[in-house]
C-alpha cells in the first residue's frame, strides 16, 4: 500500500508540473504578442514622423509651400491641407502667410495624429517658417 500511495504522489507532483509550465508558457506568448504589437506600433509612428519631416523639408525649400502640398496629394478643407498617407496616421499643416516689407514669411505647421479605433490623439507637431523674399527685396535667398 506504501508503494501505492508513492505513485499516487509522484503523479500529482507531475501533473503539478506540467500544469505550471502551461501556465507559463500561455504568459510567455501573450507577453510575446504585446511586446510585437508595441514594437509595430512604434514602427509606423517612427515612419509617421519621418514622412512629416520629409514634408516639411520639401515645403520649406518648394517654390511655394502650398504648391508642393497640392502637388503631393494633400486636400486643402476649410483653410487645413489633411493627408492620409500613411495608415492610421492622418496628417494636417496649417499654412499661414505674413507679408514684411522685403518680402512674405510662410509659416507652416505640420500636425500628426494617431487615429485609434476609439480616438484621434495628436502626436507631435511640426512647425516650420520660410522666407520668400519680394521683388524688391535684392536678395535670392529662400
Amino acid at each position: 500500500m506504501f508503494i501505492r500511495t508513492r505513485k499516487n504522489v509522484l503523479l500529482i507532483e507531475l501533473i503539478v508540473v506540467i500544469f505550471f509550465f502551461s501556465i507559463s508558457a500561455a504568459i510567455t506568448l501573450q507577453v510575446f504578442a504585446l511586446a510585437y504589437q508595441r514594437s509595430h506600433e512604434s514602427a509606423n509612428t517612427t515612419y509617421a514622423l519621418v514622412i512629416a519631416q520629409d514634408w516639411a523639408e520639401q515645403s520649406s525649400t518648394g517654390a511655394d509651400p502650398e504648391e508642393t502640398l497640392a502637388e503631393g496629394g494633400w486636400i486643402l478643407s476649410d483653410g487645413l491641407y489633411l493627408w492620409n498617407g500613411v495608415e492610421g496616421f492622418p496628417m494636417t499643416a496649417e499654412v499661414s502667410r505674413e507679408a514684411t516689407a522685403a518680402g512674405e514669411i510662410v509659416s507652416i505647421v505640420f500636425e500628426v495624429y494617431n487615429a485609434g479605433p476609439y480616438e484621434t490623439t495628436l502626436l507631435y507637431t511640426l512647425p516650420i517658417d520660410r522666407y520668400l523674399p519680394g521683388a524688391g527685396s535684392g536678395g535670392a535667398m529662400g
